[in-house]
């Protein structure tokens, strides 16, 4: 993660306990890849 908090790294682990393959996060908020959607509104 970089300081502004988008995502840097993204292991196999990551994939299997959030669902989102590598591609899909890096580069991306770590909230909107962690945090349900229902959540954040």
């Amino acid at each position: 993660m970089d300081t502004a908090s988008r995502i840097t790294a993204w292991n196999r682990a990551a994939e299997e306990m959030f669902g989102w393959s590598r591609h899909e996060v890096l580069g991306r908020s770590l909230t909107e890849a962690i945090v349900p959607a229902p959540a954040l509104v």
